[in-house]
């Protein structure tokens, strides 16, 4: 069996996970790894399978992007999460894309480039690989499943469908992501603290997509959106994955962006996420503390849990991880351009059994 040859683009906790995932698959190997210069420069020069305290792989991270191009890899996966993410991602991927590497990755709001906010970005890379005749999928955060393709896959079961949902129920006490977490959720800020994720456009920009995915799937449009962004305080000190939350600060935050179709609230997606389980008790929760519930109501009405193992030693990056790399052989089969999960097959994992 041939195998394919992945770059790594990044050290966090997505990267690093998949470092070790795609080292032990018959069907792939890593053949590099990037690493910010400015960010996590300690880690050049370190053996790439030993970033998540795992076995040495025999290749050494590097702070140079045009190495890893002029290694003419099968694919590129991307996993970096920084604020200004089209400025950085998108001129770090079309080098790739030119020279005919695919790229896969959980980077950008692109799980379905037709929605994407940034129209640029989308005709930038769509042109870089119709250039080097490269295909790119977006696989996205949630994990790239569970807010688009699984919702999708239950309404081909539905006849009449009035509303739907997809919410996102989590515990996020164990998040090492600071910033993240901070600026981007507000959790252990004031109650006046304007979070990143506290704004329309940036929920639209965000979470629309995946509204957009499963409208287009269904052969609708949307028409317009409403959103909505709630906050609860913690009124005692949380011990979390990155210091401490204060009482009288945000410790929990509940999201919600709704697509309107015919005139009407008809794809909701969202989040409801806490520092502790006993926060917001009004608000959904499930049984289990990493989990998504997908609510279909129509002819006939239909439901879904999907819950993470939440202890697996990578808290849900797992998941987010393996849905990018097991689509990596589907990827570099596809037709070049930009892609969804609705112009691939469903990603299996090859040797997952070995």
């Amino acid at each position: 069996m041939k195998k394919l040859k992945v770059v790594v683009l990044g050290t966090g906790n997505v990267c690093t996970y998949a470092i070790n995932a795609i080292a032990n698959r018959p069907d792939m190997e890593i053949a590099g790894v990037w690493a910010h210069k400015e960010t996590a420069g300690d880690m050049i020069g370190m053996d790439a399978g030993t970033l998540r305290g795992g076995a040495a792989i025999g290749v050494k991270v590097t702070g140079e992007i045009d190495e890893l191009v002029a290694m003419k890899p099968d694919c590129a996966l991307i996993g970096i999460n920084v604020p200004n993410m089209d400025d950085v991602a998108v001129p770090m991927l079309e080098p790739f894309l030119r020279a005919g590497v695919n790229v896969v990755g959980t980077t950008l709001a692109m799980i379905y480039p037709p929605a994407h906010a940034n129209k640029g970005s989308v005709e930038r890379l769509q042109k870089a690989a119709e250039e080097g005749g490269a295909s790119m999928y977006i696989s996205g955060i949630h994990p790239g499943f569970a807010c688009d393709q699984l919702p999708a896959l239950l309404l081909t079961c539905a006849n009449k469908v009035e509303k739907m949902s997809a919410f996102e129920l989590f515990n996020f006490s164990m998040a090492p992501n600071e910033w993240e977490m901070r600026d981007g959720r507000g959790f252990g800020m004031p109650m006046d603290f304007k979070a990143l994720s506290d704004n329309p456009g940036f929920m639209i920009a965000t979470w629309g997509p995946c509204v957009e995915y499963i409208a287009s799937a269904m052969g609708c449009k949307v028409e317009g959106y409403t959103t909505s962004y709630e906050k609860a305080l913690t009124d005692r000190d949380l011990q979390v994955g990155y210091g401490v939350i204060k009482a009288g600060t945000v410790g929990a935050v509940k999201l919600e962006v709704t697509g309107m179709i015919e005139g009407r609230e008809a794809i909701t997606i969202g989040s409801v996420n806490r520092m502790a389980n006993d926060l917001a008790p009004d608000w959904p929760i499930g049984p289990s503390e990493a989990m998504y519930r997908i609510s279909i109501t129509g002819s006939p009405n239909l439901a879904c849990d999907f819950i993470f193992d939440r202890n697996d030693g990578a808290y849900g990056y797992s998941a987010v991880t393996l849905r990018a790399a097991n689509a990596i052989p589907y990827v570099c089969a596809a037709k070049p351009g930009l892609l969804s999960s609705l112009d691939i097959p469903l990603t299996l994992p090859h040797g997952a059994f070995a």
